[in-house]
């Protein structure tokens, strides 16, 4: 055999010794794809540009998120801890409830946290640990405005988010700012046109927001509690909503309950939770029930029936489901009766919320509390399980303390990311449940 012969012999034999490149059909990677965690997937960007492509691209993100969003066991659940003890800021000594929630679900997968002593609001993606700060809101400051509520969410029209941030000031005078979030820019705030703000939001009568309620966001609009009159209790209440796709306000009414369950004040009781303190259109004093919300379930917005701590009524925590924005119509879509064993379970913790149903039947439902604890109601047993709970040590030391601020929230993966964005993950701990 020639020299030439055996180069070419030599050359075969390598060819036959490489196994033969496999070529995966396109659905095929795309399902597997779709399958795997946010964080690898943001690591699989770098695999090549044809890959950068496909997984940043909407239609890809929207399947993601649909398939995230479905509902199934194992439930796993964020938990964002207390800062170290000691004060915020000087101007708030007693503050230990920063950082907070706001809400307890995401919004397809990024949380707004506030600081509330200093006004300060971040975004949080919990697949990835990415985090956006926020500036400041305008006129942020802790004497021109009596309080500011902030609630984020998703305009499907555009794929954007937006953070809505509203503000009242000691002469009643209400401010609306919005503020855009995209993958690729971030923008700064922005208030309303004047026409908005004047002839929607207060149209005919001034409208106090409901500080103690955080808003939420349902149907493609922001919502949040109010009422007519500061301190007259058995005023009118409504439900303020603000479109992310127009930027317009509507409003309706609450349920009947708004303003049937209020309760005299008993001068004597050792927790009175006077913050709560109003007074009727005769004069008397009334406390407003406790642990009043307002909620998302299966894309509805929900009120909770809070009247757990009155004591000339049964214990009883019902969550009524909102059927038409123009009628005002509601109708009740869940009850517990809190009897028995049950009663010290969900009647102790200062706030108790629902977050989703459990199964198609929706006999079940998941409930997270103040008490740094998430339940699951079985009505057909009567039933409360416990599936999750974080005592950390500086949790240990604190948990005595009434805390007004659920630290749990549903975890769902998402891909978003923000302009901007730093990754530290270190302040959110992952639960899954028991």
């Amino acid at each position: 055999m020639t020299e030439g012969q055996q180069t070419i012999s030599n050359k075969r034999i390598r060819a036959a010794s490489i196994p033969p490149r496999v070529s995966l059909p396109e659905d095929l990677v795309n399902h597997v794809l779709l399958l795997l965690p946010a964080r690898t997937l943001a690591r699989f960007r770098c695999v090549c540009r044809s890959w950068n492509a496909h997984i940043t691209s909407r239609g890809f993100q929207e399947s993601h998120h649909a398939l995230a969003s479905s509902v199934a066991l194992p439930l796993k659940f964020a938990f964002l801890p207390m800062a170290a003890r000691g004060p915020c800021i000087k101007h708030f000594p007693g503050c230990r409830g920063c950082p907070r929630l706001v809400g307890t679900k995401p919004c397809r997968g990024v949380v707004l946290v506030e600081r509330r002593c200093g006004g300060k609001f971040s975004v949080c993606n919990l697949s990835t640990g990415g985090v956006l700060h926020l500036p400041l809101p305008p006129r942020a400051n802790f004497i021109d405005d009596v309080f500011h509520s902030a609630g984020i969410g998703f305009d499907a029209s555009t794929g954007e988010y937006k953070v809505v941030n509203l503000r009242v000031n000691c002469t009643d005078k209400a401010r609306c700012n919005v503020l855009t979030l995209s993958d690729d820019s971030t923008g700064d705030w922005r208030p309303l046109a004047a026409a908005a703000a004047a002839d929607q939001f207060l149209p005919d009568c001034h409208v106090f927001v409901d500080k103690d309620v955080d808003p939420v966001f349902a149907d493609g609009s922001l919502h949040w509690m109010f009422k007519t009159d500061g301190t007259r209790y058995d005023e009118p209440h409504g439900i303020l909503s603000f479109s992310l796709a127009d930027e317009s306000f509507r409003r309706a009414p609450q349920p009947f309950f708004s303003t049937a369950d209020l309760a005299l004040l008993d001068y004597e009781s050792a927790d009175p939770q006077r913050s709560r303190v109003g007074f009727t259109s005769s004069g008397d004093s009334v406390i407003m029930p406790a642990g009043r919300a307002l909620t998302e379930l299966n894309g509805s917005l929900c009120i909770v029936r809070d009247v757990r701590r009155r004591n000339d009524v049964e214990g009883l925590f019902e969550i009524w489901k909102l059927q038409d924005y123009e009628a005002g119509s509601w109708s009740m879509d869940f009850i517990i009766s809190l009897a028995g064993d049950i009663a010290e379970q969900l009647t102790k913790p200062w706030l108790v919320l629902p977050i989703c149903y459990l199964g198609g039947s929706r006999r079940k439902i998941v409930l997270v509390t103040s008490a740094r604890k998430v339940h699951v109601y079985d009505a057909d047993t009567n039933d409360v399980h416990t599936v999750a709970a974080s005592l950390t040590d500086d949790m240990v030391r604190k948990a005595e303390e009434p805390s007004e601020f659920v630290r749990f929230l549903l975890y769902q993966k998402s891909l978003v990311q923000l302009d901007g964005m730093e990754y530290d993950d270190r302040e959110i701990q992952f639960v899954q449940m028991m």
